[in-house]
């Protein structure tokens, strides 16, 4: 009788290697954090949001980028607060045109089957009207949600749904 060692075989789905590229820089811890949390300019958080930057930059046809691109536009849609040692505050103002160019592209690339889910993308818009209302741009706001209640329309959401983007 012969007996061979034992070996262990992964068997995977097929992948390419932007998948594996994607893969590694998103599955960081850093990069998970700073998906929760919708994106940080926080120093602590600076390696994954450079992972989150990359995926968007070198990989940005990869099905996943649409998630890189949620958390970076939803912060760059937001003022961040940074407080020092010394209890010094430094504000980051908000970048709408940055916000803009990749909450759009990350909704656009989820108006069919694939990307964002469906309250996400309202949610997304919903977020974005409100932050170009709170810089005084309330006639992006106005077009933003009503592509969100349009788009909605589309699909046929609940009545629910429809109603919160009216408000």
């Amino acid at each position: 009788m012969l007996v061979s060692d034992t070996t262990t075989v992964r068997v995977v789905a097929p992948r390419t290697s932007s998948d594996d590229q994607v893969a590694e820089l998103l599955l960081r811890d850093q990069a998970g954090m700073a998906l929760t949390l919708l994106g940080s300019d926080s120093p602590y958080l600076a390696d994954g949001t450079n992972a989150l930057e990359t995926v968007v930059a070198e990989h940005a046809e990869h099905p996943a980028a649409v998630f890189a691109r949620l958390a970076l536009g939803t912060n760059a849609a937001r003022p961040f607060a940074e407080v020092d040692a010394t209890g010094s505050v430094r504000i980051r103002e908000r970048d709408l045109a940055r916000a803009d160019e990749l909450l759009c592209a990350a909704v656009d690339v989820s108006r069919g089957d694939s990307g964002l889910d469906d309250l996400t993308v309202y949610e997304t818009l919903g977020y974005l009207a409100s932050s170009h209302d709170a810089e005084g741009d309330t006639d992006r706001a106005r077009e933003l949600r009503h592509d969100a209640a349009t788009l909605a329309e589309s699909k046929h959401a609940p009545m629910s749904v429809l109603r919160s983007l009216q408000e």
